[in-house]
């Protein structure tokens, strides 16, 4: 009887939390994510000069071994996608690459617009609202001032 009740109480207590698990948490997740930056008070697409502006890709889908692909301007980086666990509005991304394990999150600050914190903390809009935000593309000159005529 102790365990019948040890299980029923351990399956409501599953239920009832807002975990899920799994790579089919990749179908609710937008694929593609660019860096946004305050700028005068607002929030834009700031391309710097010397390198292009961060942004984030999951490739795949669940039965096609995923990939978290990082990039900044010509440098990327792909982690393999081993699982992931929803918690509210946080994903925790798990991968193993070379034998070391990497831990990603993101955090879906406003889902009607599209903005999330990935990683590093930064701000990220999703490719479906990326139209909203003005796009900004940094002058070189401040990296000339140095050189001769």
């Amino acid at each position: 009887m102790k365990k019948i009740i040890a299980a029923i109480l351990i399956s409501i207590s599953i239920s009832c939390s807002n975990e899920k698990q799994g790579l089919q948490l990749l179908n609710e997740i937008s694929k593609e994510w660019t860096s946004i930056t305050k700028y005068k008070n607002e929030m834009v697409i700031l391309n710097p000069c010397d390198s292009g502006n961060l942004w984030i890709q999951i490739k795949g889908s669940p039965e096609e071994n995923p990939l978290l692909s990082i990039s900044h301007s010509h440098d990327f980086v792909e982690f393999p996608i081993h699982n992931i666990i929803k918690k509210n509005d946080l994903y925790t991304f798990y991968s193993i690459k070379n034998d070391s394990e990497f831990n990603f999150s993101l955090h879906i600050l406003d889902s009607a617009k599209g903005i999330g914190s990935w990683i590093d903390h930064g701000v990220y809009v999703n490719t479906e609202h990326k139209k909203n935000y003005k796009e900004i593309n940094q002058p070189c000159i401040e990296f000339w001032d140095d050189c001769p005529n």
